[in-house]
């Protein structure tokens, strides 16, 4: 039976394809865009969603490394290999210690730049400081009176006016006066000081004073004013018409002198102004024919350090003998700077030279001091009168009046000439110091009050 039916089957489907059209299809329904929209993000969600397996993203890390190391420089592609081996934690360190790098050299660079700006205001600073100074120094005449007179001021290394000074000037009868100064420490807190002092001791020289008489009225009219501060001075006058020199010193060294064999004394010199001891009690006067040289300088000269030590009193002197009595106190000041390592103070210097045509017949040297109770008995008159060379019967002599004096007038001055012969001392109540007042005829006074 199922093979009849079978092959009855077989009969049946030609015709049924025969007699009849096939069923028709149903078409597929086409969904709105909205959904298909739709379909499609959750398509792509669900593609980028998918996981990617561990050797996938190795091997697209390799591949991006790759086609590094094979674009770019040489250089480039180096690095890139270097890296490729190279940890990540250690990679990141690197990193991180060439950042630090970057900024260290940012700075560097920045702090350079401010240094050299901050230098260049410091030099700027340095000049103005010098001009300054150099402003309260005056300018000299090369010839003054009788003598040739050079002048020359450095200002110490550093950032901060000092308080040399000096000045020279001519006084009445063609003498020459100078003054050199020193006032203890630096900055603007001295500037003022050094014009004070220079004004004073001019108007005191030109006023008629002596040397010793100067630094005596000085000193007392600059004590209230300096405070803790000292204040060393040299104060001459060259007198050509003599053929001499006379000076008076507070803290300070004698000249050094050229072309003349006078030996002055420093014994019992006196002290600076400030030292809390009277001053102004030492008077010299040499000898100064024309061509001998006279230069008084301030200590920055003889305390600039040089490779033996310091320079010393010794190594200025041998400085000013190479400048010559040609010479000036610049070229000086220029040979000491060019030996020393460095100067850490100013310098100061003043060269008189006496010119031709002056009187050279002047043959002795005085040396004066002014004493009270507390020298005589302290031994400093003795000592000061066996440097001049008096001998002890002179001596002894000398001493008893100087006490019969200074009892009745608080003190005496002892004054010892030294020549070719013996020393010969006198001795005095001191002149009483006053300045000098111009007298005008009686007429004129009452006509001046009645115009």
């Amino acid at each position: 039976r199922s093979a009849s039916n079978e092959r009855a089957g077989r009969r049946s489907r030609p015709a049924e394809r025969a007699g009849r059209a096939p069923a028709p299809r149903l078409a597929a329904a086409t969904p709105p865009p909205a959904f298909a929209r739709l379909g499609q993000a959750a398509a792509t969600f669900s593609a980028g969603a998918a996981p990617t397996s561990r050797a996938t993203r190795r091997s697209a890390r390799e591949d991006g490394r790759r086609d590094a190391s094979t674009a770019g420089s040489p250089l480039t592609r180096t690095v890139v290999r270097v890296l490729e081996v190279v940890p990540t934690r250690l990679r990141i360190a690197l990193a991180a210690l060439v950042g630090l790098g970057l900024l260290l050299g940012a700075a560097t660079v920045v702090q350079t730049v401010r240094r050299r700006r901050l230098e260049r205001q410091r030099r700027r600073l340095i000049a103005d400081v010098g001009v300054l100074q150099s402003a309260l120094l005056p300018e000299i005449p090369e010839h003054i009176g009788g003598a040739r007179v050079t002048a020359a001021y450095r200002p110490a290394e550093g950032l901060a006016a000092g308080g040399d000074f000096y000045d020279a000037f001519e006084l009445p009868g063609g003498r020459t006066a100078v003054l050199v100064g020193d006032i203890s420490g630096h900055g603007r807190d001295v500037v003022p000081l050094t014009a004070l002092a220079r004004y004073n001791l001019r108007a005191y020289l030109e006023a008629g004073l002596t040397p010793r008489a100067t630094l005596h009225v000085a000193a007392n009219v600059l004590a209230p004013h300096i405070g803790d501060r000292q204040v060393t001075i040299a104060a001459a006058i060259f007198d050509p018409g003599m053929g001499r020199l006379t000076y008076a010193c507070a803290g300070h060294g004698p000249p050094l002198l050229l072309g003349t064999d006078a030996t002055p004394v420093t014994a019992c010199s006196s002290p600076p102004i400030g030292a809390g001891a009277p001053t102004g009690r030492r008077q010299t006067t040499i000898a100064l024919a024309p061509g001998a040289t006279a230069c008084f300088h301030t200590d920055g000269l003889d305390e600039v350090p040089v490779a033996s030590g310091r320079l010393g009193r010794e190594g200025v002197a041998e400085e000013l003998r190479a400048v010559g009595p040609e010479g000036d106190s610049a070229e000086l000041l220029a040979r000491i700077v060019r030996r020393s390592e460095h100067q850490p103070d100013d310098m100061a210097a003043c060269i008189i030279t006496a010119l031709p045509g002056g009187a050279d017949r002047w043959c002795l040297r005085l040396e004066e001091l002014e004493v009270d109770a507390e020298t005589l008995n302290s031994g400093w008159a003795e000592r000061f009168l066996l440097a001049c060379g008096v001998g002890r019967p002179h001596l002894g002599t000398a001493l008893l009046e100087a006490r019969e004096i200074v009892a009745r007038d608080g003190t005496a001055v002892i004054e010892v000439r030294v020549g070719e012969a013996l020393a010969e001392v006198r001795v005095a109540a001191p002149p009483a110091v006053m300045l000098p007042i111009e007298r005008r005829p009686a007429g004129s006074s009452a006509a001046a009050e009645a115009g």
